[in-house]
């Protein structure tokens, strides 16, 4: 995708130039945040009253994209009939050009209520559709924890998903024109408000395994695995300029 990137600089450019003088695309220093406040309390398809506290992320990059197919589109909508993956989401694409980035490898932690600055991205001007996220080639990609109501006891948890090199959620949530001042915002959202599901859906907490009272998601396991299709559906994904 880094091609991609180089390519549409070029494009802009050519498009840019005024009387014969090529001009540079304008760019921006725009700084990025992981912002903790998606995060909270969430009702999963099995009952269990789940509160998501901080989730840890090892990000190699982070693709800002213009252009692209919305998911709320006619052809969206029909693949939706056909593949429950492919939801009819509003408001953001996939598959648009890459016009900003944010270069890893970082560690980024979403903590409920706080957010922590994930460094600098550059930024062509343009009004984005969507951003990419790629994991880091750690084996433990993805890390979080909270506390879940188990038969009327509060309980902490702890879950942590393995994913292949390279692994990528594609067409996350966001949508505006770049800000030559401010900040943009990526978000984990444990709850998708347009299919009311869950990122905890299908995981049954009181049969988990605990150690030293911490219940545990485990790799390799039926709820680990449960717990990757979710981290890798961008339905569990926003960002904000």
């Amino acid at each position: 995708m880094r091609v991609g990137w180089a390519v549409l600089g070029a494009v802009v450019s050519v498009v840019a130039m005024g009387c014969g003088e090529p001009a540079e695309a304008p760019r921006h220093a725009v700084e990025v945040f992981a912002d903790g406040s998606g995060l909270g309390p969430v009702e999963t398809d099995l009952g269990y009253q789940v509160t998501l506290e901080w989730v840890e992320v090892w990000i190699d990059t982070v693709e800002f994209t213009v252009g692209g197919e919305e998911h709320g589109s006619a052809t969206a909508r029909w693949l939706g009939r056909l593949l429950p993956r492919a939801h009819a989401h509003p408001g953001h694409a996939s598959g648009g050009e890459v016009a900003g980035e944010l270069r890893g490898p970082v560690l980024a932690r979403f903590a409920a209520g706080d957010r922590e600055s994930l460094g600098e991205g550059e930024f062509l001007e343009g009004e984005y559709m969507g951003f990419n996220l790629i994991f880091g080639a750690d084996e433990t990609a993805v890390r979080m924890g909270g506390v879940v109501d188990v038969d009327g006891a509060e309980v902490e948890f702890e879950g942590s998903v393995e994913l292949f090199p390279s692994a990528r959620v594609g067409g996350g949530a966001i949508q505006g024109v770049v800000p030559t001042e401010g900040a943009v915002m990526i978000r984990v959202e444990p709850f998708d408000e347009w299919e009311g599901k869950t990122l905890f859906d299908g995981i049954s907490f009181g049969a988990l395994p605990a150690e030293d009272g911490v219940l545990q998601i485990r790799p390799g396991t039926s709820a680990g695995a449960q717990l990757v299709n979710a981290v890798l559906a961008h339905e569990f994904y926003s960002g904000a300029f």
